[in-house]
């Protein structure tokens, strides 16, 4: 626990991390924790060389050194988020945890490492300036393509179900998506969503809410736990296993993320 580590100021433009305050402090945590330098130790029963970027831990070691009223249930859907953005790998034993920070070694590197193969490479002020851009560039590429794939396969979906053209680069889409992934939900639950909105509201005059800001939004897991089976049936009635209920009650605007 001695030393120091880098902070980047570019942490606050991770939106994974800055999810919520106990995001961040999970994270701050991991940083904080991971092994400055490769040791030996003991893992599932099994003796292994921890890596530098690596540490051993436990839900319940993060609550007590967080301190902030955090449940255990949080940290786990917290480091599950970080584990499916891609900025941690982990794995599991009956006691405790094994983490490691991807990307470690690319931020705790020291600046002259950092800088040296672009002085060896580049001299002249216009090159430096080129590779500042390019840098630039990907940096935001990636912040932006985090999910790409999820989002394009769950969009996609979408819209082979509903036969929209709903764009998966759609600023708002990518907003919805994005922090319901961060939240722990996998790709199998966005097609849960969408086909139970499908049975209850295709061919309705609420299929117009078949789309990303609605179903993705702040009801999205009362969506996914919905009953399902629903079956349309004459005029505004749905009916599933005898039981029946109006349709009217969702003209209550507020029910929907608009």
């Amino acid at each position: 626990m001695n030393g120091w580590i880098k902070l980047y100021r570019s942490l606050f433009d991770n939106p994974c991390v800055t999810q919520s305050s106990e995001h961040m402090a999970i994270w701050l945590y991991l940083l904080t924790h991971a092994t400055p330098r490769p040791y030996k130790t003991y893992f599932a029963g099994q003796e292994i060389t921890l890596q530098a970027g690596q540490l051993i831990t436990s839900r319940k070691s993060v609550m007590e050194c967080v301190n902030s009223g955090i449940s255990d249930s949080k940290v786990h859907r917290v480091l599950k988020a970080f584990e499916n953005a891609h900025q941690i790998e982990q794995q599991t034993s009956n006691k405790n945890r094994l983490i490691t920070l991807l990307n470690w070694d690319k931020y705790q590197m020291s600046e002259q490492q950092n800088e040296q193969p672009v002085n060896n490479k580049r001299t002249s002020t216009e090159q430096q300036a080129n590779i500042n851009r390019d840098n630039k560039n990907i940096d935001n590429s990636n912040n932006k393509s985090i999910y790409i794939k999820e989002i394009g396969e769950i969009i996609s979906y979408l819209n082979e179900k509903v036969e929209t053209y709903y764009s998966p680069t759609a600023k708002n889409t990518i907003k919805h998506i994005t922090a319901r992934l961060n939240e722990g939900y996998t790709v199998a639950d966005f097609k849960t969503v969408i086909d139970n909105k499908c049975a209850e509201w295709l061919h309705t005059d609420y299929a117009q809410y078949l789309r990303p800001d609605t179903l993705f939004g702040s009801k999205f897991e009362s969506y996914l736990k919905a009953p399902k089976g629903r079956k349309k049936c004459k005029g505004s009635i749905y009916s599933t296993e005898g039981a029946s209920f109006d349709i009217s009650e969702y003209e209550d605007r507020s029910l929907f993320d608009d």
